[in-house]
């Protein structure tokens, strides 16, 4: 059987590139809907549909490599459990990822589910709507931004 790949720590590479495009993907997304969702500042609406698509690629994007990393990480504990190796300090840090990883599912899971309880069917099944954060025609939201007016 072929020794995984390790680094000094102890940790596969496949778990490392995991991790870091989690955090990259997680950082894309969080920056481009921070300028997306910035009302304040003016900007071209294709401007702001692109950065909301950014948003929306990186997010899903973090949502599978979330569920990825989660399933790396119980196939680890479940080899570790079985070979008697389960510490109980590793075991709740184990436990502590696992929670973060759900929620780093579930940021990008809510949004998209919430879109569908607004009757938006095509937008969730497409990456890249067609509508976008302010064209949709059905939104009230899409109307205040086109007669500019203020949002309160």
């Amino acid at each position: 059987m072929a020794e995984r790949q390790t680094q000094a720590d102890g940790r596969s590479l496949a778990v490392r590139f995991i991790h870091f495009g989690l955090l990259f993907t997680m950082a894309i997304a969080y920056g481009a809907g921070i300028f997306a969702f910035d009302f304040d500042t003016s900007m071209l609406i294709r401007t702001r549909d692109l950065l909301f698509n950014i948003h929306r690629l990186a997010g899903v994007l973090a949502g599978v490599l979330a569920l990825l990393w989660m399933g790396v990480w119980s196939v680890g504990a479940i080899r570790n459990a079985a070979n008697g190796h389960a510490d109980v300090r590793l075991t709740w840090l184990g436990l502590y990822h696992a929670g973060l990883l759900i929620i780093g599912f579930l940021i990008p899971l809510l949004p998209w589910l919430a879109r569908g309880q607004e009757g938006r069917w095509d937008e969730l099944y497409v990456l890249v709507s067609p509508f976008n954060l302010v064209a949709h025609p059905t939104t009230d939201f899409a109307y205040l931004v086109r007669a500019e007016k203020p949002l309160n």
